[in-house]
C-alpha cells in the first residue's frame, strides 16, 4: 500500500559500502522514499541513517527468506535493494516468490547473469565465447590448461573463483608459487595484465529493459583490494568495451 505517494524501500546489508552508496543515492534523488535498512550487525553505520532499522539473519541462514518476506509485509515494502553478493544471490533466486507473496520488487539481475559475474572462471569463459577480449586463464585444478598458460611466462595471478575485495589474490612469479596456486581448490589462474596504474572499474547503468543508459569509469589505486583513490575520466576504450559487455548480457536476458 502506498500512502501519500510514499515509496517504501528496503536496503539489505547496510553495513557494506555498496549498500551505503545505495542509501546515499536514495537520500539525494528527491523522491518521497521511506527507507528501511537491515544488517546482521547492530554496529553497522547504515542502520543509524534510515527511517526503520532491522537486524537480519545472514543470507545463508535457512530463516533468511521467511524473515525477509515478513519484513516486506509488515513495512509494505515496494522495492528491495542490496549491494551484498550473498544477498543478491538470494534475491535473484527468490524474486518471483517475494513479489507474488508481498508485492515487493527485487531490483536485481537474473541468476544466470549473476553467476557469470560472480565466478571469475565463468567470466573468462563467457568473455571468450562472446568474442570479447579476455585474459588467458586456467582453472587451478586443470593441470593441462595451467601448463599451457605458464608457457606464456610469469608473472601470473591467482584468484578465488568466488570472492571480493582482493581476498586470497596473489601474484605467481615462479614454479614454486605456481604449485601453491594449483594446490588451492576453487581458484582461477590468469595472465597478469598491465600494472598498478592500469586498474579500472566501470559502473554501467541499465534500465528495466536492460538498455545501457550510461557508464562511469574510474582509474583506481587499491589498498587491501578496495579503492583507496580514484580518478574519474572518459577512458573511452575501457568505457566502450564495458558497455559492449553489458549489452551482450542484455541479449542473454531477452
Amino acid at each position: 500500500m502506498m500512502r501519500d505517494g510514499q515509496i517504501n524501500i528496503l536496503v539489505l546489508g547496510v553495513g557494506g559500502n555498496v549498500s551505503q552508496g545505495i542509501l546515499k543515492a536514495l537520500s539525494v534523488c528527491g523522491l518521497p522514499f521511506r527507507v528501511i535498512g537491515s544488517c546482521v550487525s547492530s554496529r553497522a553505520f547504515g542502520l543509524y541513517t534510515v527511517d526503520k532499522a532491522y537486524i537480519s539473519p545472514p543470507a545463508n541462514d535457512p530463516t533468511f527468506l521467511d524473515w525477509l518476506l515478513k519484513v516486506c509485509e509488515v513495512e509494505h515494502v515496494h522495492a528491495v535493494l542490496s549491494g551484498v553478493e550473498p544477498i543478491l544471490a538470494v534475491l535473484a533466486r527468490e524474486a518471483a516468490k517475494i513479489r507474488d507473496t508481498t508485492g515487493a520488487i527485487c531490483i536485481v539481475s537474473r541468476p544466470e547473469c549473476l553467476a557469470i559475474g560472480d565466478d571469475k572462471l565463468l567470466t573468462c569463459q563467457w568473455l571468450q565465447a562472446q568474442g570479447f577480449r579476455f585474459p588467458r586463464y586456467a582453472a587451478s585444478e586443470n593441470e593441462e590448461c595451467v601448463n599451457a598458460l605458464v608457457r606464456g611466462g610469469y608473472p601470473l595471478i591467482a584468484k578465488p573463483r568466488h570472492g571480493k575485495g582482493g581476498h586470497g589474490v596473489f601474484t605467481v612469479n615462479s614454479d614454486e608459487e605456481l604449485q601453491a596456486a594449483m594446490g588451492r581448490k576453487g581458484y582461477v589462474i590468469q595472465e597478469y595484465l598491465g600494472d598498478a596504474s592500469q586498474e579500472y572499474t566501470v559502473g554501467c547503468f541499465s534500465d528495466s529493459e536492460y538498455r545501457v543508459g550510461g557508464a562511469i569509469v574510474l582509474r583506481r589505486e587499491l589498498l587491501d583490494g578496495t579503492t583507496f583513490r580514484a580518478e574519474v575520466g572518459l577512458f573511452p576504450a575501457v568505457r566502450e568495451e564495458a558497455i559492449r559487455i553489458a549489452e551482450a548480457l542484455r541479449e542473454r536476458l531477452l
